[in-house]
């Protein structure tokens, strides 16, 4: 067995193409990171915060709003997206304005939006 954090080479197959087969060099750590932005993703609520905080800047008022969640739900996947490296906080005032910062991550969630809004329309 190698270590945790040993380089490892993954096959993938191509669904379409049993013939080619395309090998990924990937970090074991690595997975266990993805897995867990993944699990981010796995909750609706958060999903729904995301992709307010797409279109910019809110503060938690804004949100519970936007999305019809409540004060207390919002803050609570508000500090576990920060905790996570996902939004950033910075305070103005009596509010807490929460601001995308993980882009990559959102480059995720619209690519996935705009595959189902297209499954709609086919």
């Amino acid at each position: 067995m190698g270590t945790p954090n040993a380089m490892t080479t993954h096959p993938v197959n191509y669904p379409d193409r049993p013939d080619k087969t395309l090998n990924i060099p990937i970090n074991i750590h690595e997975f266990e990171q993805l897995a867990d932005r993944f699990k981010l993703l796995g909750e609706p609520a958060r999903l729904r915060i995301l992709i307010c905080l797409c279109a910019g800047e809110r503060n938690v008022q804004e949100l519970c709003e936007q999305t019809g969640l409540l004060q207390a739900n919002v803050s609570k996947h508000l500090q576990l997206l920060k905790a996570m490296g996902i939004v950033a906080c910075r305070r103005e005032g009596i509010f807490r304005y929460y601001r995308l910062i993980d882009t990559a991550l959102m480059s995720v969630c619209r690519s996935l939006q705009e595959e189902l809004a297209q499954e709609r329309y086919d």
